[in-house]
Order: structure tokens, then sequence, then C-alpha cells
């Protein structure tokens, strides 16, 4: 009986210690929507990009305080040729591709006093690099532009 109030006592006083510790690294990967409105010249137009990931390592420095980097990417393709689309009769085929790539590093504030839901708000800057590329018959064109990235955020962590 005394051997297993002693084993039982360790090994709840183990638990506590283990849920108070801040865990080594935590590292995530999701799935990525953007929507664009772009505007120059007076004119404005939207655009969806469907297809997207996101990744994000971060590095607990303290109970509540990370430093997370992140790297992230979205893009459209469009292609048809003249017997599907009417806009490519006189040329062929055409094909036109938009991407957005992100990647940056910051500060990350966490609420670790739960085990299993942990709110967060962090603060992400870096570089977008943006392309768009146009092939019409054969004859391609591209153009790429980099911005700077300041992308502000939060979420909640679920275990």
């Amino acid at each position: 009986m005394r051997y297993l109030l002693i084993g039982l006592f360790v090994s709840l006083t183990t638990l506590v210690c283990s849920a108070q510790e801040k865990p080594i690294v935590e590292i995530s990967g999701t799935y990525q929507y953007d929507h664009l409105k772009l505007s120059a010249g007076g004119a404005s137009a939207t655009l969806n990009l469907p297809r997207g990931w996101d990744s994000s390592v971060s590095v607990p420095i303290l109970q509540w305080f990370d430093v997370v980097g992140d790297l992230s990417r979205v893009w459209k393709s469009y292609g048809s040729s003249s017997s599907t689309s009417s806009s490519c009769v006189y040329f062929g085929s055409c094909s036109a591709t938009l991407s957005v790539l992100t990647y940056g590093g910051g500060p990350q504030l966490s609420y670790r006093t739960n085990d299993y839901v942990q709110p967060f708000a962090r603060v992400i800057l870096g570089d977008a690099h943006s392309s768009a590329g146009v092939s019409v018959s054969g004859v391609s064109a591209s153009a790429s532009t980099n911005s700077f990235l300041i992308a502000p955020g939060g979420g909640v962590d679920i275990r």
C-alpha cells in the first residue's frame, strides 16, 4: 500500500510538472484561400486565389513569448484552347498564372494556461513576392514585384 501511494504521488507530480512546461517547437501547416482587391489608376478589380498553403514554425522563448517564422504561397491558373474558349479562337491556346509567395518572422504572444486551447497573437514582418505570367500561342510575358509584408494576426491552437 505504501509503494502504491508513493507511485501515485510521483505520477501526479510528474503530470503537474509536465503540464507547466512550454513546448520545444510548434510546427503547423494549413490551407490558405486569399481574396485580393487590386486597384491602380482609378480602376479596381477583385480576384480569388483558391489554391494555397501556409506553414509556420514557432519556438517558445518564455512561457508566453515565442519567435515565429512563416512561409506561404497562393496561386491561380487559367488555361484554355481555341476549342474550349471563345476568347482564344484567334490565338490557339491561352494561359495565365498569378502567384503570391510570402515569408517572414516576428514575435508571438501565447496564453498557455490550458493544455487543449491556447489563444495567440502575432505580427509577421517580411517580404511578399507577387508574380504574373501570360502565354498566348507560345508567346509569353511575365512580371514580378517584391513588397514589404506586415501581417498582424492571431488565432487559437486546439489540441
